[in-house]
């Protein structure tokens, strides 16, 4: 606006103007706009709640105005105050505000106001959220292939069914991610039902573990480890072969062992000794035990099918059989179990004679008349 002072007399012309004071003003209309918020960047409507795991938070706006923006206020709760001391201004439309105090768990709400730099002020934006730093808790219930977990035991199979309970949070995300551990690596998703996780899972020959990590929506995790042992290979017993006639005392049986988890177990020995045996297992370092079973069977006659079993509960130790020792034909067969329930195929040391009966020398006796 341009005010002139006019002389009342005096030719029409510029020459009786001047200009006395020139005014300019806008007229705006438009209210500051927010154009979308972030928590932690993670966007968010206006009447969303977002669990953040973090006390340390940050709030982004983004705002405009044709006419420019001159600051961003938050209200101050404790000082009932609008300050923009903690608002730091990123670019022209963004701006953020960096939340280091009130970190206890529960619902908060910040607000803020934008003014343009004519003056005028947006209405108040709420940004509401949830402070959660609580991580899922609880004890886990693990069954593996459908049994009470125990780490030390070994599975025969290479698809394992795992089963976890127990895991609680008021929180929690729908699924639960997993990951494997060992010779054969895999991840993915498992979906939690009725609290309980549940999947089939590939492993390899060996130890392997499976990390399950539950996840609330505030990013609260917690890790339950599973330790699989798996063991698809069967044992082999490679044995001396036994031949021709033996007498009660002068026999031994003897065989290595070889397995998937068993390197090697040397100088397993079954010593036939009168009518006793004995069963004698020495094993190399590392083996002892692995061996759950070693199972010997006796046929005797010819054509005979008939076996005897004579069980060894473990490995390390001397154990006594009684067996036959009459005179006659026989065959023995070593089975191996491991630990994981695999078993040997029947082998045979071969086929032998026990001959105990000395000879027997008759005399044709010769007289003097002869």
């Amino acid at each position: 606006v341009e005010f002139l002072c006019v002389e009342n007399k005096g030719a029409a012309d510029s020459t009786n103007k001047k200009t006395v004071k020139k005014v300019l003003y806008a007229i705006d209309d438009q209210t500051p706009n927010v154009n979308s918020k972030k928590l932690n960047g993670n966007e968010i409507g206006s009447n969303d709640i977002k669990l953040f795991t973090r006390a340390d938070r940050k709030i982004e706006l983004v705002v405009s105005d044709d006419n420019g923006i001159a600051k961003v206020e938050r209200y101050d709760e404790t000082s009932e105050q609008w300050v923009e001391s903690d608002i730091k201004k990123i670019s022209e439309e963004k701006y953020e505000h960096h939340i280091t105090t009130d970190n206890t768990d529960g619902t908060k709400t910040e607000k803020y106001r934008i003014t343009d730099d004519y003056g005028r002020k947006s209405s108040e934006i709420e940004v509401t959220y949830v402070v959660d730093t609580t991580r899922p808790d609880g004890t886990p219930e693990i069954k593996v292939a459908a049994k009470d977990y125990d780490s030390t035991k070994w599975l025969n199979e290479g698809t394992v069914d795992i089963a976890i309970t127990g895991i609680t949070d008021d929180n929690l995300t729908e699924t639960v991610s997993f990951s494997v551990s060992g010779d054969l690596s895999g991840s993915g998703n498992v979906p939690i039902q009725s609290g309980k996780v549940s999947n089939k899972v590939a492993l390899s020959d060996g130890n392997s573990t499976v990390t399950y990590t539950y996840s609330d929506k505030a990013g609260n995790k917690k890790d339950v480890k599973v330790s699989v042992n798996v063991d698809t290979k069967k044992p082999e017993a490679k044995v001396n072969s036994v031949s021709g006639v033996k007498k009660p005392g002068s026999l031994q049986l003897s065989f290595d062992a070889t397995d998937g988890q068993l390197q090697n177990v040397s100088g397993l020995a079954y010593a036939y000794i009168g009518t006793t045996s004995n069963f004698s297992l020495t094993t190399k370092a590392g083996a002892n035990g692995y061996l759950k079973k070693i199972e010997l069977f006796e046929t005797t006659g010819e054509g005979d099918a008939a076996k005897t079993t004579y069980p060894v509960s473990k490995t390390g130790i001397t154990t006594e059989v009684k067996i036959p020792s009459t005179d006659g034909n026989y065959q023995y067969y070593v089975v191996l179990e491991d630990q994981a329930g695999n078993k040997s195929d029947y082998t045979g040391f071969g086929e032998f004679t026990i001959d105990g009966t000395k000879p027997e020398v008759k005399i044709n006796s010769v007289s003097d008349a002869d």
